[in-house]
């Protein structure tokens, strides 16, 4: 079956619009997120997933957001799903850590740590404050 050059366009274009809609929330997330407004930042970061469900940015941020709001456990779950999805950030494996030594149930895997290690993340900046990792975003270092 071919494809005429308008339906690949208009492909393209669809998938820029989700892009730009998910960017634009995560901005908006950010915003509330730095205002302590973790409802607010969640549900921005989750209606960013609905457009880019695999956005490692946004899965690391609602991770953070969950943190903050006390939901350790759900917490994890996304800060690993950001890891999955992109392995090579070592702000994910931070927050990760941050997590793990903060859980009360301390629930850190071999698995967790091994991963840490074959990606070289440095072990030593477990303890990145949420101004940081806000800032860096800020600045435009969004993995995709």
């Amino acid at each position: 079956m071919l494809y005429s050059k308008r339906m690949i366009i208009s492909g393209i274009d669809m998938k820029l619009n989700k892009t730009l809609k998910a960017q634009k929330l995560l901005e908006k997330g950010i915003s509330a997120h730095k205002n302590g407004n973790f409802k607010s930042a969640l549900e921005k970061y989750k209606k960013a997933l609905s457009f880019s469900p695999k956005n490692s940015d946004a899965l690391h941020l609602a991770g953070l957001a969950f943190f903050e709001s006390g939901e350790k456990q759900v917490a994890l779950d996304y800060i690993r799903k950001a890891i999955n999805e992109n392995n090579n950030i070592s702000r994910y494996y931070d927050s990760l850590g941050m997590i793990l030594t903060n859980h009360t149930n301390n629930i850190s895997t071999p698995k967790d740590i091994s991963r840490a290690v074959k990606n070289d993340i440095n072990k030593n900046r477990i303890e990145n404050l949420l101004e940081a990792e806000l800032f860096g975003y800020e600045k435009g270092a969004f993995s995709g």
